[in-house]
């Protein structure tokens, strides 16, 4: 089975991810996160996982951070339909600040005093080297491949305040505990808005630190009630440790007031 990644506005696939059978590998899967990763990039195609804080840094394993493509096959634009092009062509489709460009332009002039002169090169633009922002999530992985883990365009106001829902969730993914986690906006009785982070654990290393700490032990029973009663139980000092780790990253008034594990993410119960 292969997962594969794509945009329209690339070459439609640009990255693959293939998961071994179970006959080769059986516990390949518990190593995963529900959702598939995207895999790493086909030929003459990057993923560029970028710091959104910096972008002129990388992140590294395990950081989250915006996600862009970077291919031969990026569009030029969006045919027929020059005002779209012109709207999003500063914020879409950018030269790639992560490589010197001249060099490109420098092989260009040698080939064209060697000939050049295709029918093909009067529709050339000229040599250029461009990315596209995706507006994707993404993580790298220790084996170099990338998780697509959500959408960044997540800001939302609360009590006056602007908040990055995707800034949370990069900060959480951070925690050892933490598998996969969401924050969300929802009602509260009063009909408040109030954030709220839905969060996979690290079930296997949560339940090892415990132990080690001999902070409380479970019982087979337990462990395989995957029940939201089951789970907030379960998990609830983690729940308040996610609060405690959150707090030291983000402003008090971004710290999700409820913090809710789950067994696995469902993955139609959240819309952006």
């Amino acid at each position: 089975m292969i997962n594969l990644y794509g945009s329209t506005e690339t070459q439609r696939a640009v990255s693959f991810f293939e998961v071994p059978s179970k006959a080769n590998n059986p516990a390949f899967l518990d190593y995963l996160p529900d959702i598939i990763p995207v895999g790493h990039g086909m030929l003459h195609v990057q993923l560029l996982v970028v710091d959104r804080e910096d972008r002129t840094r990388l992140c590294g394993a395990g950081e989250q951070g915006e996600l862009f493509l970077r291919a031969g096959g990026l569009a030029e634009g969006y045919l027929g339909n020059d005002e779209k092009t012109a709207e999003l062509n500063h914020s879409k489709f950018l030269p790639n600040w992560f490589v010197d460009s001249t060099k490109w332009t420098q092989q260009y002039d040698h080939q064209m005093t060697l000939g050049g002169h295709e029918a093909w090169r009067k529709l050339f633009k000229g040599p250029r080297d461009r990315i596209y922002r995706t507006g994707d999530l993404g993580r790298l992985r220790a084996d170099g491949s990338v998780e697509c883990i959500g959408r960044i365009d997540s800001q939302v106001k609360i009590r006056g305040f602007r908040i990055e829902l995707g800034e949370i969730d990069v900060f959480l993914s951070q925690y050892q505990f933490v598998r996969e986690n969401i924050t969300v906006v929802r009602r509260d009785k009063d009909e408040e808005q109030t954030l709220v982070t839905y969060f996979v654990p690290e079930t296997k290393r949560w339940l090892q630190y415990l132990q080690q700490q001999e902070d409380g032990r479970f019982t087979e029973q337990d462990i395989q009630d995957e029940s939201m009663g089951g789970m907030l139980r379960r998990f609830k000092s983690l729940s308040d440790d996610c609060k405690k780790f959150l707090a030291t990253k983000i402003p008090k008034y971004a710290v999700p007031s409820i913090v809710i594990p789950l067994s696995r993410m469902p993955l139609s119960m959240f819309p952006r």
